[in-house]
């Protein structure tokens, strides 16, 4: 979530930036994917629709477009305001409209 922080303080940058492009920031959201959503302790946790609206949101600027549509698959219809509202997203069809957009 410290990163979709930072990437608002960038994105309406003259010019904007990505800060989800940056090799440092997509290590850690990889490694962070890897310890979290793929972690057996996972799988019984009540936040995983939150976490996985917050994968989707990484990845679609990261540019991975696979990793994208798993996690919003993941999360169906349950839409969490953070981080999405930054886009003005607060339904399922407006997140897959958003996703079919490149970054």
């Amino acid at each position: 979530m410290a990163h979709t922080a930072k990437w608002v303080d960038t994105a309406y940058d003259n010019p904007p930036g990505n800060h989800f492009l940056q090799n440092e920031v997509r290590r850690d959201i990889v490694s962070a994917y890897n310890s979290s959503v793929l972690s057996k302790e996972f799988q019984q946790s009540q936040l995983r629709p939150i976490v996985h609206n917050c994968f989707c949101f990484a990845f679609h600027y990261m540019g991975e477009a696979r990793m994208a549509q798993t996690e919003r698959t993941a999360f169906g219809n349950y839409i969490s305001l953070y981080p999405w509202a930054y886009q003005g997203i607060y339904t399922p069809q407006d997140v897959d409209t958003f996703l079919t957009k490149g970054v």
